[in-house]
């Protein structure tokens, strides 16, 4: 990834004027710095290279929803960098309507061979369910605390991103 995608990115889920550090990478008080949900975006979905959600299975791409995604971060991902990914299909489980598929990566410094990020994806198959398979796991079924938030985040659209043009 290049400095120019990391600040497209950014734009696009909606850092503004307020966050130069992640929409500019020619700022003098502000060294480029790059959001941690980027590695979704990193060779395909967090995936590895070439491997995608159309590389198994017989479906269309309109069949595809992302269900959840995790991401862990080993450190601050650099505005430009490289990684070398594994996927591995982690699970596959019959949700009747769907099938549900979960995708698991490590990325390693090409370099180190250090660990860089591990992402799991899950994506629903819609129509591919009723296989009989187990039926997995249950998303969406963790618990909200008891008490209030620890913290609270209002955030308006920027004014500038509905004249965000990408080319």
């Amino acid at each position: 990834w290049t400095p120019d995608e990391c600040a497209l990115y950014a734009l696009g889920v909606g850092a503004g004027t307020g966050e130069l550090a992640f929409t500019t990478e020619n700022t003098a008080s502000a060294p480029q710095r790059v959001l941690p949900t980027m590695v979704s975006t990193i060779g395909k979905g967090g995936g590895a290279g070439q491997g995608d959600v159309l590389s198994f299975g017989t479906y269309g791409l309109h069949q595809v929803v992302q269900a959840a995604q995790r991401v862990e971060l080993f450190g601050a991902l650099p505005p430009r960098g490289r990684v070398l990914a594994t996927m591995r299909i982690a699970g596959i489980w019959d949700k009747r309507a769907a099938a549900l598929v979960q995708l698991e990566t490590t990325a390693r410094s090409p370099d180190t061979g250090a660990i860089v990020y591990k992402s799991v994806a899950s994506l629903l198959v819609l129509g591919k369910g009723g296989f009989g398979g187990e039926r997995g796991p249950v998303l969406g079924a963790h618990r909200h605390p008891s008490r209030p938030p620890d913290h609270v985040v209002r955030a308006a659209t920027h004014p500038e991103q509905a004249e965000f043009k990408w080319r």
